[in-house]
């Protein structure tokens, strides 16, 4: 079953209130109660590329596939790209015991890959 997980995406961005956060980028009260509650049925293309385009992600990284049965995930379907078996990843608290030298070579990577 495909569904939505807002939750990932907004620990990886460290958003800590994702009701206020959406409200105050113009969601609605109802719609920003349904995405924290991940309680999406239907969405809309408009609000998926809004949310996109502030989340600075694409749908694949909302999206994830769960399979109904063991038959459905075998090696060939094409939506096992979707299922995401990882954990969310607090960057925060990953990069907070690192060394200063790593510290400062991690901020190269990312400021390397911001230029990408």
């Amino acid at each position: 079953m495909l569904h939505y997980n807002f939750r990932r995406i907004f620990k990886m961005r460290d958003v800590e209130r994702p009701y206020t956060y959406l409200v105050k980028h113009g969601f609605s009260a109802n719609l920003a109660h349904r995405i924290t509650k991940n309680d999406i049925k239907t969405f809309s293309l408009e609000h998926l590329e809004k949310i996109c385009r502030l989340m600075k992600c694409t749908p694949h990284d909302l999206l994830e596939w769960t399979p109904n049965n063991e038959k459905e995930d075998y090696e060939g379907n094409p939506l096992r790209i979707l299922k995401k078996e990882y954990k969310y990843a607090d960057v925060k608290n990953l990069i907070k015991d690192l060394p200063f030298n790593q510290l400062e070579e991690l901020a190269e990577l990312i400021a390397k890959k911001k230029k990408e």
